[in-house]
């Protein structure tokens, strides 16, 4: 058994390379962006070709020089083209960051059955596939989530194949996990390698640009891809703080523990507002230092890199965008939150990923900001 070290406990990694190491793997950098950009040219001009294609065989079919039956293997390979316009375009978007994410709590089990239930329909014939899906609810793009299921089964599914796809929560730490399990029973002639097909390439990134984790481990005829959500809810009834996504037991104590040796910064110059949110933080375990300026947070950023930020909404002006953008430059998706001061403010998980913060009321500060603490620290444990 070999496993595939670029997809090993890590984000996934660029199209050239092997990186061995999880800290090897950064933000896509200029080539890599060109590279997919390239990708997305080239689909938009397929796109042109097969919408004449498409209108050169609706003449046919009018004429009568083609009936339906002598039709059909036409449509077929003009729908493959049509998915590798779409993955292409999609790909190109997703990795040079031009899709706007709105993260949502997503039923990832009802995508995963959709998926399958119209893959198997269209083109289910050869091939054996056999699922054990579990409710899992997580926190995500819901489009986005839905492009990766698409792109996976279109990587896995296949003549002469069985597939095994598993959907569940793990035990520690309680994250969602697809695997999709896959061994050529059947080989068939002139079939790329998969790992060099588009759809999986489409994957990487989409793992990337949510946050997941991509594992591949390949032995003799078989491949096991797994994918770990880290924005898994535990329990939609009832749900607490230390249940989203934490897997404790839903009370402070366990939180204590999970959060235990984290820093937190806190950026305002309210100084009942610090002590509010101190009391909060260091109830959950974290360790907490207090700035009263993006300016002076910039600063104190380059001395010590803090786990969480937390920033009243007062001081979210332009440095404090500048400090937010480097520190995802050195990590996607940094852990940060927002004490906003408006009467219809809520707790708010839109723009994860996209330039956004996770809100917080300040009038429910006390409510809000426990359960805002876990599903950002999430990202770094």
């Amino acid at each position: 058994m070999t496993i595939d070290h670029r997809f090993s406990s890590t984000v996934p990694a660029p199209l050239d390379g092997v990186i061995e190491t999880a800290a090897a793997v950064e933000p896509a950098d200029a080539m890599r962006r060109l590279e997919f950009e390239v990708t997305g040219a080239a689909a938009a001009e397929l796109a042109t070709v097969l919408v004449g294609l498409r209108a050169a065989l609706d003449a046919l079919l009018a004429a009568g020089t083609l009936n339906r039956t002598q039709a059909r293997p036409m449509e077929v390979a003009m729908e493959a083209a049509a998915r590798i316009v779409m993955h292409g375009r999609l790909l190109a978007k997703v990795a040079t960051g031009s899709v706007r994410h709105n993260h949502v709590q997503t039923s990832l089990d009802q995508i995963l059955r959709l998926a399958l239930d119209n893959r198997l329909k269209s083109s289910g014939h050869g091939m054996e596939v056999r699922r054990r899906i579990k409710p899992v609810m997580v926190v995500v793009d819901r489009d986005l989530a839905a492009a990766l299921v698409d792109a996976l089964l279109d990587w896995a599914l296949g003549p002469g194949k069985t597939v095994d796809v598993t959907l569940e929560i793990k035990d520690w730490p309680a994250h969602g996990l697809l695997r999709v399990n896959t061994t050529q029973e059947v080989r068939t002639e002139d079939v790329p390698d998969p790992q060099e097909r588009l759809s999986w390439h489409l994957v990487t990134e989409i793992c990337r640009a949510i946050g997941a984790t991509l594992d591949r481990v390949q032995s003799a005829g078989q491949t096991l891809v797994m994918v770990e959500f880290p924005r898994t809810v535990r329990e939609m009834e009832g749900i607490s703080a230390m249940e989203v996504d934490l897997g404790a037991a839903g009370h402070a104590g366990d939180g204590a523990r999970m959060l235990a040796g984290h820093r937190a910064l806190i950026v305002s110059s309210d100084v009942k507002l610090r002590e509010e949110i101190k009391k909060v933080c260091q109830d959950m375990g974290l360790t907490v230092d207090t700035v009263p300026s993006s300016t002076l947070a910039a600063q104190r950023c380059e001395q010590e890199l803090p786990d969480l930020i937390i920033v009243d909404e007062r001081f979210n002006d332009g440095r404090f965008g500048q400090l937010r953008a480097r520190l995802a430059s050195r990590q996607a998706n940094f852990p940060a939150i927002e004490i906003a001061y408006s009467e219809d403010a809520a707790l708010s998980l839109e723009g994860w990923g996209n330039g956004g913060m996770t809100r917080v009321s300040r009038k429910q500060l006390g409510s809000q900001l426990p359960q805002a603490l876990a599903l950002e620290m999430s990202k770094v444990l």
